[in-house]
């Protein structure tokens, strides 16, 4: 009986910890809303924009309805002045022109560890970046 109420207490202890306790591995959650186009293969697609979305902090998904993101299009986020932060999946492997140009506010960004391309003028303007670290993957 004695072992019983023992194991009753430590399940009891176990459960509530669980429920009290932090949970270890932190999510981002991602920005909702962005617009998007399907790319030629049927499978990937291109970020065309803010959309619907309203994010200061944009956490672009490595998937969108099943696409997977592989792209930040020409002129995508051009202007959106209120910007502060962009993390982009490590699925992108290009930045078309003027994508980020004139985000003003626009201070962190954290690029795809798979990105290749940066075209010109992707991010002339963003007056508060403070730095940028290029992945090794690039090549253009």
């Amino acid at each position: 009986m004695k072992i019983r109420t023992l194991m009753g207490i430590i399940i009891s202890v176990f459960v509530i910890a669980l429920t009290i306790l932090p949970m270890s591995a932190e999510t981002t959650p991602v920005s909702e809303g962005l617009a998007y186009t399907v790319n030629s293969d049927g499978k990937t697609c291109t970020i065309t924009g803010m959309g619907v979305c309203r994010d200061k902090q944009i956490v672009i998904p490595e998937y969108i309805d099943d696409y997977q993101v592989t792209a930040i299009g020409k002129m995508a986020f051009w202007a959106q002045i209120d910007i502060t932060d962009v993390i982009m999946p490590d699925s992108v492997v290009s930045i078309g022109q003027s994508a980020f140009k004139k985000c003003q506010q626009l201070k962190n960004i954290t690029l795809s560890a798979s990105l290749k391309t940066i075209a010109g003028h992707a991010f002339s303007g963003c007056l508060s970046l403070e730095t940028i670290h290029l992945p090794d993957s690039l090549t253009s």
